[in-house]
């Protein structure tokens, strides 16, 4: 397992690969800045790693969600922002970190993009592939925390969002236009996922 610098450490070097790559899928129907905006969220928590590194779990995931929300621009910096809030809320009153626990931490993430900009399943975002991802870890029959399947669940998210009509953002203006193009942000959730799995 991990430890919490670790797991940023790859999220944060698999999205900067990839940071041309969501770009385009934004740009097909959004602003193309998002894989920008995300790599640079990712890149400013390693860059100020001394200031949460060595916190308690949910003191360092609060640390990072401000430095995503008050650094970086666009709505995505602040979904990330709460996620990460979440995330840290939920493990840190967990008993342990295990596939369960990490379920319940990405369904409250979810919960919280929710609440702030009230996307609903099916509205091509990337809720579309948290929650496969974390059904998947739910259902999961493993003891170790089971990356791969939460990745699977995740990627068949992402692939499905090709097929939905935008309802938020930008892309809700293009209509039938926005078909057959996946959500940058679903895919940036399949590339945490890969990332964690070794």
């Amino acid at each position: 397992m991990y430890t919490l610098y670790e797991a940023i450490d790859r999220i944060n070097k698999k999205i900067s690969a990839n940071t041309l790559y969501l770009n385009k899928l934004d740009a097909a129907i959004g602003d193309g800045d998002f894989g920008s905006n995300i790599t640079n969220g990712f890149q400013l928590l390693m860059n100020n790693a001394s200031s949460w590194k060595d916190l308690p779990l949910r003191e360092a995931m609060l640390q990072c969600g401000k430095l995503f929300s008050f650094k970086i621009g666009g709505s995505s910096g602040q979904l990330f922002a709460i996620s990460l809030m979440r995330i840290g809320d939920t493990l840190s009153n967990a008993k342990e970190i295990n596939n369960k626990s990490l379920a319940d931490a990405l369904e409250n993430a979810k919960n919280g993009i929710q609440k702030l900009g009230g996307a609903k399943p099916g509205e091509k975002t990337l809720i579309d592939a948290m929650i496969p991802a974390y059904e998947a870890l739910r259902n999961s029959t493993l003891h170790h925390l089971d990356f791969h399947s939460a990745y699977e669940g995740a990627k068949q998210g992402a692939k499905a969002t090709a097929q939905m009509h935008a309802l938020r953002g930008r892309a809700s203006y293009l209509g039938d236009r926005a078909l057959g193009h996946m959500d940058a942000g679903s895919n940036a959730i399949v590339l945490i996922f890969e990332a964690l799995l070794g």
